[in-house]
């Protein structure tokens, strides 16, 4: 992506040239006028064709062309040559032109417009307006303001584009078609922002503009939108530590806390209800499933129609610029969630988009989407986008840049990079490379990290590839030059740890796999729960009840889950939580044990004070693992050793680290998934001599009422007892199915002070 999209659109907002006067030139019934070229460069000296086909000006000798601009300003004659019907000449065009204005007369200038009066008869463009994107934005010109309309349509004999402005009339808008670029343009003065509209091609078929902001619900027409009234006062959050103290709250708009609990919720009801729990929680960052409009007025959001609008049952484009500075208010990070691996593929405008053979079923790709072979053209979700086709590149490239210029968020989550970058067999393993689609992926990652490196772009692709996360060499088409993601998506971590909390008997737990969920990096954005991994659609359930599908709020439930949140913020990598999952959600209010884009969350559910408890966990251990107590800075570090791995008596401990020397910058975390209760304590080696304190223990009664206090508010003295490979060693009291974290910062400095001032 060269960003030229960002670029563009600040020229049009900020420089001169915003005064257009942009009418293209139509053609009149008794009379063509061409320019060669179509759009001519300022300061160039084009060439004008005129050539009558009936009217006075067909047998008239000789014919002059008064040529003005910018609104017929500054007019002048030019001298024809030729001989009726056919006139031709040439003028120069002025360095602030940004429309070029013709009438054509005899010698005694008589003005014949081909209509019974007089005035301008044509109309045409600069090249300058070429650079502006598809779509429909709002201008400024001599005749008045207005929208420019772009569509492309490269196979369509006609185009015209019709709306509230022209109460729908088919033929008061026509447009021209630069056929160079396959673009249709029309400027409309007098065209209104919130303004219903829809192209019309070859008169009889009516589409939604493909780069609409706004779809009308009752109408399903496009609505114009002017982003350029809303200004952003809240900077993005950005960060120093490459994300290193990113925690990621996974939410979806419908669900998370829709007024008088029916979905779909807005972005104007989650400001009030939510935002301030979610910074409550320490949350720094959201990752915002996705928000395209799509087909229903319920759904998941995996199936997108508009690329570029906001799903109009959350709310307008002003309600998400709303929410995205509500939430960069309380310093959270929004990460949105895109779907370029497929489209719909119910409701989708763009397929068949020009419809040439006029079919009712549009059984045609067109020319958004690959056309052959079947596994290019088609993923398991939906029809894929050709990537190879310029104006599709541009499509997708723009609609990024849309959310970054006129939204304002921090980064994207890309679904299943894998169907992007490969075509797949039916179990999803890669077949084939695409290489344009690798290539569209470099690009923009590429750029948007030259553009602003605090942005993020994590890849949903769950192959594992490091290449995914290798800076880009070049923009190539070849994998092996890396894509530049950020971080991954990694299923590993779910599967194994939720793997082991599932399991009922000690003998059944395996601490070496454990361990390697433990043993990651930064490169991964790992999770317990994912909507994948809990939604109905997938028949998965939450955890708590796949731990106990009988009683999910049980003692057990509730121990074993805590022991996974604790694994899930003490290991490297992003942790992300799935809305819920800190209240111990249980499913949805139709009776299953999933997460559905229909059923909202139960937050009635922390009446009960386990629960209450329960979300205090959560708070504390996300609170930990950005430091913000200074008691554990090791758990923003990039250092990991797992030192005992007891599958014996069921015990894991390792260290995290980020290099220094400093108290804290090194934490032990020691977790025991037995039924046993050290109580007396259990011998581990530590890394360091001292007193260590314990900063976290998941079996403290404020996290349920019925857990069982065993070592909280310890204090672990080493003793020069050489053990797991340190030469110091000290006993910890850790309870059944429990996890404790140690630092050397001594609790008045950190942790007991923070609980006293936020519990």
């Amino acid at each position: 992506m060269t960003r030229e999209v960002s670029r563009k659109y600040l020229q049009l907002l900020g420089a001169a040239w915003l005064c257009l006067a942009l009418v293209p030139g139509v053609a009149h019934a008794q009379g063509t006028a061409t320019l060669s070229p179509q759009f001519p460069a300022r300061g160039s000296s084009p060439t004008i064709v005129f050539d009558a086909t009936g009217g006075p000006l067909a047998s008239e000798s000789p014919v002059v062309a008064t040529v003005g601009f910018n609104g017929f300003q500054n007019a002048a004659d030019v001298t024809l040559s030729g001989s009726p019907p056919n006139w031709t000449g040439s003028f120069s065009v002025p360095n602030d032109a940004t429309s070029i204005d013709i009438v054509f007369k005899n010698s005694g200038g008589s003005i014949f417009d081909n209509n019974g009066g007089n005035g301008v008869d044509w109309q045409f463009q600069v090249d300058s307006v070429q650079s502006v994107e598809p779509g429909a934005m709002k201008v400024s010109s001599a005749e008045g303001d207005g929208y420019l309309f772009r569509v492309w349509a490269p196979d369509v004999a006609s185009m015209a584009v019709v709306g509230e402005f022209n109460s729908w009339v088919s033929n008061a808008d026509l447009m021209t078609s630069d056929s160079a670029s396959g673009i249709w343009t029309a400027h409309v003065p007098g065209a209104t922002t919130g303004q219903e509209y829809k192209y019309l091609m070859d008169g009889t078929e009516y589409r939604r503009d493909p780069r609409g902001r706004f779809v009308q619900g009752a109408s399903d027409n496009s609505v114009t939108v002017d982003p350029s009234t809303y200004t952003f006062t809240e900077p993005r959050p950005g960060t120093t530590a490459a994300f290193h103290d990113w925690v990621v709250y996974e939410l979806h708009i419908g669900t998370l806390d829709p007024f008088a609990g029916v979905a779909p919720g807005t972005f104007a009801d989650l400001i009030p209800n939510r935002l301030n729990y979610i910074q409550e929680m320490n949350f720094n960052a959201i990752h915002v499933m996705p928000i395209n409009d799509f087909a229903g007025t319920t759904s998941g959001g995996y199936n997108p129609t508009e690329l570029f609008a906001i799903e109009r049952d959350y709310g307008t484009p002003d309600d998400f610029r709303n929410f995205v500075e509500a939430c960069h208010a309380r310093g959270i990070a929004v990460i949105v969630d895109v779907v370029h691996n497929h489209y719909g593929p119910g409701g989708l405008d763009i397929y068949d988009f020009q419809d040439l053979n006029g079919n009712a079923s549009r059984d045609e790709p067109g020319i958004y989407f690959y056309d052959s072979p079947l596994e290019l053209a088609e993923t398991a979700y939906g029809p894929r986008p050709d990537y190879s086709e310029t104006e599709v590149r541009n499509f997708i490239e723009d609609s990024i840049a849309m959310f970054l210029d006129e939204y304002n968020v921090d980064g994207f989550r890309w679904d299943f990079t894998k169907a992007m970058r490969a075509t797949l067999d039916g179990s999803f393993n890669i077949q084939s490379t695409i290489p344009e689609g690798v290539s569209l992926l470099q690009d923009i990652n590429a750029n948007m990290l030259a553009t602003n490196p605090d942005l993020i772009s994590i890849a949903e692709d769950h192959a594992g590839d490091p290449l995914l996360t290798t800076s880009v060499s070049t923009v190539s088409g070849d994998p092996a030059d890396g894509f530049g993601f950020d971080t991954q998506w990694t299923t590993n971590f779910h599967y194994q740890v939720v793997g082991e909390l599932i399991k009922t008997a000690d003998v059944d737990f395996d601490m070496n796999t454990i361990a390697t969920a433990v043993n990651g990096d930064f490169g991964r954005l790992h999770y317990l729960e994912s909507h994948d991994e809990v939604w109905e659609t997938n028949s998965k359930d939450r955890v708590p009840t796949r731990i106990d599908p009988a009683t999910p709020e049980s003692l057990r439930s509730r121990k074993m889950s805590a022991l996974g949140a604790g694994l899930l913020l003490t290991t490297e990598g992003m942790p992300m939580i799935f809305q819920g999952s800190e209240i111990l959600d249980i499913g949805g209010t139709d009776g299953d044990n999933s997460w559905e884009d229909d059923d909202p969350i139960d937050w009635s559910r922390l009446i009960d004070p386990n629960i209450a408890g329960f979300r205090l966990l959560y708070r504390d251990l996300i609170a930990l693992r950005r430091n913000l107590g200074n008691e554990t800075a090791g758990l923003l570090g990039d250092v990991t050793n797992i030192y005992l791995t007891e599958n014996t008596n069921k015990v894991i401990a390792f260290t995290r680290s980020n290099g220094g020397s400093n108290p804290g910058d090194t934490v032990v975390v020691m977790a025991n998934f037995s039924s046993v209760n050290y109580t007396g304590g259990y011998n581990v080696g530590l890394p360091d001599s001292g007193d260590w304190y314990e900063v976290f223990n998941s079996d403290d009664s404020t996290y349920g009422t019925d857990f069982g206090d065993v070592g909280v508010g310890q204090t672990v003295t080493t003793s020069a007892v050489a053990l797991d490979g340190f030469p110091q060693s000290g006993s910890v009291t850790i309870g059944a199915r429990s996890l404790v974290i140690l630092s050397q910062v001594p609790p008045w400095a950190g942790v007991e002070e923070w609980r006293e001032q936020t519990h």
